[in-house]
């Protein structure tokens, strides 16, 4: 059985090369590939959570520089590729590596920028494509827009041209023939922007849209993700990574969280109509994408049911909870007090043995002091 991976590239660079890194990383990213980069890294130590991430990717791409060449977390990232056979090795200066990597090809991506695309990065393109058994990446990153039809038409089943050919979903209109479930959601967008203040606001209701399908965000960050523009699957799959670190400060999270949860690919997904990946939301996802649910009985919360006359009213769970907590400590001290006569009834019978000095053997009392009749 075939591996699956999580990654299509595990992305290395020195913190010094953040930059051209990130323009790597986004220009493989626009290729469909999965691409692991840590743009929020500080540490300098290649830890057990990075050689996880390594684990479950297909390949390893290391952007040598003469930063990279003095960063132990660099070298111990390589090794780690080398010793999975998955290292891919490119050059972004002149600098020749340390051994072992000294006799090693690199890839010369000098040049390479967002509008400018090299030899070198063609190169890449290909033997990346080959390893996920992907052909033409490299023909595909030479056109222009308007030149890629034909492109299409010949790889059909490659996931760029998957998503481009991927028909756009229409809005529903909110008419009696859209199905009572979307019919009964939009009742309740108008209800939420009629009676709530974050309605009133413009805040979303949530419903296609339900942030808490996404595994690792509560519902406090829910809200608070709202009232920060990221309230809806679509903002959050579109969340530029510079604006992570951002995001984690203003909801009090702990940094690297949104990338380490995999906020943004869980949200893609869900748009692309996958399934949530906790189980427990799998329930409320299969509610969401259905177009034809019955409506529920009513919006509001059913009214009170009142008392007939004559009848008692039901006490409340509270109230068999007070009683029950009074009936067991009046039954303790009714048992207190019933052992207590009972394991007492000896002590009793010696007392009144000893008042009237008539005490079974082995037992002396004290004497009665009686007076003398000298005195």
């Amino acid at each position: 059985m075939a591996q699956k991976y999580s990654y299509d590239v595990f992305l290395v660079s020195a913190i010094e090369d953040r930059k051209i890194a990130e323009l790597v990383a986004r220009r493989l990213r626009s290729l469909k590939m999965k691409v692991w980069f840590d743009k929020d890294r500080e540490d300098r130590t290649f830890d057990s959570e990075d050689a996880a991430s390594v684990e479950k990717s297909r390949n390893m791409l290391v952007l040598w520089s003469t930063p990279a060449d003095v960063s132990d977390w660099v070298h111990a990232a390589a090794r780690t590729g080398r010793s999975r056979d998955i290292l891919i090795q490119t050059a972004i200066d002149d600098v020749v590596p340390r051994d072992p990597f000294h006799l090693d090809d690199r890839i010369d991506l000098k040049g390479l920028s967002g509008t400018k695309t090299t030899a070198g990065f063609l190169s890449l393109v290909g033997l990346l494509g080959a390893s996920q058994g992907r052909k033409g990446l490299e023909d595909y990153v030479s056109l222009k827009p308007a030149e890629r039809e034909e492109w299409y038409k010949k790889y059909g089943k490659d996931p760029i041209t998957i998503a481009a050919l991927k028909p756009k979903k229409a809005k529903v209109a909110a008419t009696a023939d859209a199905g009572p479930y979307i019919s009964e959601m939009r009742k309740r967008e108008a209800e939420w922007a009629a009676w709530t203040a974050e309605g009133a606001a413009g805040l979303p209701y949530g419903v296609p849209s339900d942030l808490s399908l996404v595994g690792g965000i509560a519902d406090r960050v829910k809200a608070d993700l709202r009232r920060r523009g990221a309230g809806t699957l679509a903002a959050l799959a579109n969340l530029p990574d510079e604006d992570h670190e951002k995001l984690e400060t203003g909801l009090n999270l702990r940094k690297g969280q949104i990338r380490r949860q995999e906020w943004v690919e869980q949200a893609r997904e869900l748009l692309d109509g996958k399934p949530p990946r906790a189980k427990v939301d799998q329930a409320l996802w299969n509610r969401y994408i259905k177009d034809a649910e019955p409506a529920p009985a009513r919006l509001s919360a059913p009214a009170p049911v009142p008392v007939a006359a004559g009848v008692a009213a039901v006490p409340a769970s509270g109230d068999y909870f007070r009683v029950g907590i009074l009936s067991a400590i009046l039954s303790a001290i009714a048992l207190m007090f019933f052992f207590g006569w009972l394991f007492g009834k000896d002590e009793r019978q010696a007392l009144l043995a000893t008042g009237l000095n008539q005490c079974p053997a082995g037992q002396y009392p004290v004497p009665l002091m009686l007076p003398s009749d000298s005195e």
